[in-house]
């Protein structure tokens, strides 16, 4: 990898040794980005801090930035075309400080998302159309929370913290009236079922109940109390209620076909035969016939692969030099492949585990037929010794 520093693009004299390139497509990895330039012979690959569009890529020499302009100038590339220009650093911005200068975006410029939490692996951002829907609250969920409350000191201050920035009165003092949905359940101030408020009249119905005695605070014993047989009783109305649905299914259960078994994954296709290969492959003088200027360069351990149709995958690549591996899971764990789609058709980077092995399979496949296209293969530029990642 290359890639390090921030990039712009200022109104200083041009750098006939670096580009300024716009418009790279954001949805493309800064590895396959850097894995794109070295094939233009990039020595190093700066991003802008604000926005991951635009990159200085710098080469060895005039040469080099002279022969890549044309290239990569227009370029489409995942929907985008590239735009590149000499790299213009800003007034008064040496050589050496020009991967230091600011990067001064437009003030209409979007606000790149933050990802959720990319040290997990979570590089996206959320989804800012994303609403929760909760039931409705009752008696039974409001024990609940309130379990769960007294249960982890840290959800109660969290509840305390969010009733004090929602200006909530605090929940410290007397009792607060009942809400609607806690009467007639065991709940603090609530009347609990099986208790009465006054005596009854009697028999003859000719005496009156005397006027209700104002209740006391109930205690954080007597509390606590109230809560835990409210649960138990919520818990025992569950189980009934589970073991009532389950009865029938034991009644039927001899009858009943077994469950169909977990659909397990398809495991992965056997890869292409050296026969079939060589078979649907350009031979030496039709390859040569059809393109007679192409240059396969020095070897390496990467493939750089051309004139591959769009809906060419990873997989079929994959199926292509598995042969070398001792099965397609061992060649998918072994190579890395990269797939740039490019306007209607698309290219791909293959890194092999040895230069001699990707020797091989350049010998072997150049050539193919993938989807009636015959395949253009070429050794891929290494990334250059002390460049930063």
């Amino acid at each position: 990898g290359m890639s390090g520093g921030t990039a712009t693009s200022g109104g200083g004299a041009p750098d006939l040794r670096a580009l300024y390139v716009r418009h790279v497509p954001p949805s493309l990895s800064e590895r396959a980005c850097n894995e794109l330039f070295e094939h233009y012979g990039a020595t190093s690959v700066r991003f802008s801090t604000a926005s991951r569009t635009h990159a200085v890529v710098s080469f060895a020499g005039a040469e080099a930035a002279a022969c890549a302009l044309p290239q990569l100038n227009r370029l489409q590339l995942h929907g985008k075309t590239l735009l590149a220009d000499y790299y213009r650093p800003a007034a008064g911005a040496g050589e050496h400080d020009a991967a230091s200068t600011a990067v001064t975006q437009p003030a209409s410029s979007p606000e790149q998302p933050t990802a959720i939490c990319p040290n997990l692996g979570i590089n996206y951002p959320a989804n800012p159309h994303l609403a929760y829907r909760y039931p409705p609250p009752n008696a039974v969920i409001v024990a609940n929370i309130a379990n769960a409350i007294c249960s982890s000191p840290m959800l109660y201050t969290q509840v305390l913290n969010l009733m004090n920035k929602m200006n909530l009165p605090p929940p410290f003092g007397h009792h607060t009236p009942v809400h609607p949905i806690l009467r007639g359940s065991v709940w603090p101030g609530s009347s609990e079922s099986g208790e009465s408020e006054h005596e009854s009249e009697s028999d003859g119905g000719q005496a009156e109940a005397p006027p209700a005695k104002k209740k006391k605070p109930l205690t954080a014993a007597e509390t606590s109390k109230r809560l835990k047989r409210e649960q138990e009783r919520i818990k025992h109305a569950f189980l009934l209620e589970k073991k009532a649905k389950l009865q029938p299914e034991h009644a039927t259960a001899s009858s009943a076909p077994p469950p169909p078994p977990p659909p397990q994954q398809q495991p992965l296709p056997p890869p292409l035969t050296q026969t079939h290969i060589q078979a649907n492959k350009l031979t030496a003088q039709e390859f040569a016939t059809q393109f007679p200027t192409h240059q396969c360069g020095a070897p390496t351990s990467k493939l750089y692969i051309k004139n591959m149709v769009k809906k060419a995958t990873a997989l079929d690549l994959l199926l292509l030099f598995g042969g070398y591996f001792s099965s397609t899971e061992e060649a998918q764990q072994r190579l890395q492949i990269t797939v740039l789609p490019r306007g209607k058709k698309a290219t791909a980077f293959v890194t092999f585990p040895s230069a001699e092995l990707a020797t091989r399979a350049l010998a072997d496949s150049q050539g193919y037929r993938m989807h009636n296209h015959p395949l253009l293969i070429e050794f891929g530029k290494q990334a250059v010794a002390g460049a930063k990642l």
